[in-house]
């Protein structure tokens, strides 16, 4: 027991001090250049925590090529070919956008965070299985901690402290703990309980802090996410009894917090507001009518669209920072027309292709990947622009990158 407990931390603190840890870290903090989402010493360390992430990528790269080359042999490079094409032809349709700062903006963002997400989830953590469960281990780590201050905040001051935590809107770090109650739960439902390092009852206790701590948010997008790639891994497992206990175990949660009138749950409030609201709310609104302008713009340029940040120039509101159709297929299609959209759609559709659908059963890593997938592409038909989704561009880089290994854990 005793031999267990040492490995236990000894692995925790190994990941701590990982590159995926802080890979997961910087995709956290880093929205923004110029927006602090940590300071120290009242400086933003955000950029700096970003420059160093990159500078110790490129090392490592040089590391793998130069002691393991046999592992650059196994790089994708369909993939990375196709990744190359979309962010290349997404980046020349600044050639025919309105000229605006935002544009520019808009277009170094996604070079520089969206780029770095999907190349450093290929090449530094898809190509090990051992780096693969660190950054899965990572995410869930870094998940219960937010989801504990979320509670303590609560505790203290009430729902309306959530906005500005750390840095972000309750969505932002509501999306954190959902993609750690994903791997979670991909622990439970495919019982590999070394894939995140806990037992069955630390699992459930775990499970029961980053559940209250979502539907305390008001985060409601994250929580329809963690149910449908819950529900898609349980298909993927064959496990539909434990995705029943899933649905039961959250449904016990929220009775307290529907009952209990001293505990506003903000998640399951703005829900219901979907369906006892004409329109489903303000927020629900606000993104039809967003739809309906990136659709317009669509009409008027078919084929190749009206230019990165094109949406904010004609329909953006003007008091704003900025502005997008707040769904990523509807941004891309309006500003990069129907060729960027089908690139795509392609780099979307790509790694689920070359992985097999039994390879799913076999492999933890690989299903729990594929409910990250799951949930980040539902966060990015909600909100958010193409930069704000680095978690989604990060999970395809791994999961394009990934190659099981015979060592994993059989699933059958």
């Amino acid at each position: 027991m005793v031999g267990k407990s040492h490995h236990f931390i000894r692995s925790w603190i190994q990941s701590i001090f990982s590159y995926e840890f802080w890979f997961v870290v910087t995709l956290i903090l880093i929205r923004k250049f110029d927006q602090p989402r940590l300071r120290i010493a009242g400086l933003n360390a955000s950029p700096f925590i970003y420059l160093t992430l990159v500078l110790l990528g490129l090392a490592l790269l040089l590391i793998i090529y130069t002691y393991k080359n046999q592992r650059m042999k196994q790089i994708n490079v369909a993939g990375l070919l196709v990744f190359s094409a979309w962010l290349s032809w997404t980046i020349f349709s600044l050639s025919w956008a309105p000229t605006t700062d935002y544009g520019m903006k808009k277009a170094i963002r996604i070079v520089l965070i969206i780029g770095w997400a999907y190349l450093s989830g290929m090449l530094l953590v898809g190509l090990d299985t051992i780096r693969v469960k660190k950054f899965l281990r990572a995410w869930l780590s870094v998940a219960l901690v937010i989801a504990i201050f979320t509670i303590i905040i609560y505790v203290r001051y009430g729902s309306s402290a959530f906005y500005g935590t750390f840095g972000a809107s309750y969505l932002g770090f509501g999306r954190v703990i959902a993609l750690g109650l994903i791997v979670l739960m991909a622990c439970i439902l495919s019982k590999d309980y070394d894939l995140c390092g806990f037992n069955y009852i630390y699992s459930s206790t775990i499970f029961l802090i980053m559940s209250a701590a979502l539907l305390l948010s008001g985060a409601r997008g994250p929580l329809i996410a963690v149910t449908f790639s819950v529900l898609i891994g349980a298909l993927m497992l064959r496990r539909m009894n434990r995705l029943l206990l899933f649905l039961l175990l959250l449904t016990s949660i929220s009775i307290p917090f529907l009952r209990n009138s001293y505990i506003e749950a903000r998640t399951l409030n703005r829900l219901l507001l979907l369906v006892s609201v004409e329109g489903g709310g303000a927020s629900a609104q606000g993104r039809l009518l967003r739809w309906k302008d990136a659709l317009s713009l669509l009409h008027d340029s078919p084929i190749i669209g009206g230019g990165l940040g094109s949406f904010y120039y004609y329909f953006g509101n003007i008091d704003a920072e900025a502005d997008y159709p707040h769904n990523i297929f509807l941004e891309v299609a309006s500003e990069t027309g129907m060729i960027g959209l089908i690139l795509f759609i392609i780099v979307l559709v790509f790694p689920l292709i070359i992985h097999k659908p039994f390879t799913y059963r076999r492999s933890a890593s690989l299903t729990t990947l594929l409910m990250l997938f799951s949930a980040t592409t539902v966060f990015a038909l909600l909100s958010g622009d193409i930069a704000d989704n680095r978690y989604l561009f990060a999970v395809l880089g791994v999961l394009t990158g990934f190659r099981a290994r015979s060592t994993e854990h059989d699933l059958r």
